[in-house]
């Protein structure tokens, strides 16, 4: 009797931890479940890789600073000017002045140059479209009195113009005022920028064209590299007749 008993025991406890265990078909849709997931993690990852290391930060742009009303009613003044006139360097024996009207300028030198022998010219009338360059001589005096109303020909290279108060304006973005002067009995406003090259620039611009009379470079240490002068500055007073090469001259060589 004791022995039935114990079995019955022994299987009942049997049938319980078999009733415990997860069935085939558990395991399996638990395991279909987890591969599953798997694969959508990994697919993913594959479309939305991460960030590379190396990848640059985003660029911050940062405004350039403005000029005040003032600062910039004087600085844009006349940088459309298309007729003027002025004297660059009067001072210096290789100075001169010029007379611009569009791409017709004369050059007038202030002392006469050689062009080669005895011939010698102190006016040049450049064309900048067809690029050439017509040289006379009209000083009073024995050097050109052999070739009165003679033109020559010359290498349009080497009449090289320095930048204009016109052009050295328009190169002006931002400037800032340091300081005012008197010079050619003209009211000025020193300005003070940084030009294309990389240097300091003071201009000390004519409060009513807006061009500089007078121009400071300096280099990097802020020792003076070069300045110039620009005198008898004039806008829009020029005729047609005071860029072209007179009638009575012809061009002989």
């Amino acid at each position: 009797m004791k022995r039935v008993i114990l079995l019955i025991a022994l299987m009942l406890t049997l049938a319980l931890l078999v009733s415990c265990l997860p069935s085939q078909e558990t395991v399996s849709q638990e395991q279909s479940s987890q591969n599953n997931a798997q694969e959508q993690e990994n697919s993913r990852r594959s479309t939305s890789p991460e960030p590379s290391e190396t990848e640059s930060a985003p660029r911050i742009i940062i405004p350039k600073p403005r000029m005040n009303t003032v600062m910039e009613e004087l600085v844009n003044k006349n940088k459309q000017a298309t007729n003027y006139n002025y004297a660059f360097d009067a001072q210096d024996a290789r100075g001169y002045e010029v007379y611009r009207i569009g791409n017709k300028i004369k050059k007038v030198y202030t002392d006469t140059v050689q062009l080669r022998n005895e011939v010698y010219y102190n006016k040049v009338y450049l064309d900048l479209d067809a690029q050439k360059a017509i040289g006379i001589c009209d000083k009073s005096g024995i050097t050109c009195s052999d070739i009165w109303n003679q033109a020559f020909e010359i290498d349009i290279e080497k009449e090289n113009i320095y930048p204009s108060p016109v052009e050295i304006m328009n190169q002006v973005n931002y400037a800032e005022s340091v300081g005012s002067e008197t010079f050619d009995d003209r009211a000025l406003t020193i300005i003070e920028y940084t030009n294309p090259a990389g240097n300091k620039e003071r201009l000390s611009v004519d409060k009513y064209y807006g061009l500089p009379l007078r121009q400071v470079i300096y280099d990097a240490d802020g020792i003076i590299k070069e300045k110039h002068t620009f005198t008898k500055i004039a806008v829009g007073q020029l005729q047609e007749e005071d860029v072209t090469l007179p009638p009575q001259y012809k061009v002989v060589g």
